[in-house]
């Protein structure tokens, strides 16, 4: 009976011994465990490398305006707005897109008033648009960046032949630069910039707008003309059936 009872109580260590070693990882076992959660460490700081500049500008960065989604970027600590216009051809298909940056935030530019019945800015498309200056405007950093902005987008944007000048005529001619009022080329397109107390927009006559700008504000005249034409051109696509 005692060496009965010494076996059957020799056996049952031996049984809690193996369900005891069973139940500790071996070596390889924890460094299994070791090298998976270092994987999913990785996986994880990979993930926020690229999620959260994403979701920053999707969601962060990112609003609708006149039917378009804007996307805010830095560069070198000067904040610009970038969007992409759908572009179509004359059958109304999709051709594409035509990218556009601008300067200040769109919504921003709410408040410049633009006195043009229904918001309609035409073109004299088969004759030269002028975009003529004053010769005594003031000097200021975004004149020529303004200027060229404007011109960039009605000649690759709207397929328009843009041509500079002069609203002064003495200064005009001592300089043999081109003389144009919206007086002097009644049959084309003429945009003046002019300076004044108040910036906006207004159409002076048939094919006349005059964009006034007071202290430096250029910038702002240009790109709510831009916008201005955009959501024109936003509300005739949206019209338009693509599917």
């Amino acid at each position: 009976m005692v060496n009965k009872k010494k076996k059957s109580g020799e056996f049952e260590e031996e049984v809690k011994k193996e369900i005891t070693s069973s139940k500790e990882p071996s070596v390889k076992q924890k460094q299994n465990r070791q090298v998976i959660w270092a994987l999913i460490l990785m996986v994880c700081v990979i993930a926020i490398i690229f999620l959260v500049p994403y979701i920053k500008q999707n969601f962060f960065n990112k609003f609708e305006y006149i039917s378009l989604d804007f996307y805010k970027t830095t560069t070198d600590g000067i904040n610009f707005y970038y969007t992409e216009i759908p572009l179509v051809n004359v059958y109304n298909f999709p051709i594409g897109e035509y990218s556009i940056y601008f300067r200040n935030d769109p919504r921003n530019l709410a408040n410049v008033s633009v006195d043009i019945i229904e918001n309609k800015i035409q073109f004299q498309k088969n004759n030269s648009v002028y975009i003529s200056i004053q010769s005594d405007a003031p000097i200021c950093d975004d004149n020529i960046v303004s200027i060229v902005g404007l011109t960039s987008f009605l000649d690759k944007f709207g397929n328009l032949t843009v041509k500079g000048a002069m609203s002064d005529a003495l200064y005009s001619s001592d300089n043999n630069l081109a003389y144009v009022t919206c007086e002097t080329n009644p049959n084309n397109t003429v945009l003046l910039f002019k300076t004044g107390n108040e910036t906006k927009i207004s159409k002076t006559g048939k094919n006349c707008y005059e964009l006034i700008y007071k202290d430096c504000e250029i910038n702002r005249a240009t790109e709510k003309f831009i916008l201005t034409i955009m959501e024109s051109y936003m509300n005739k696509y949206n019209e338009l059936d693509l599917k």
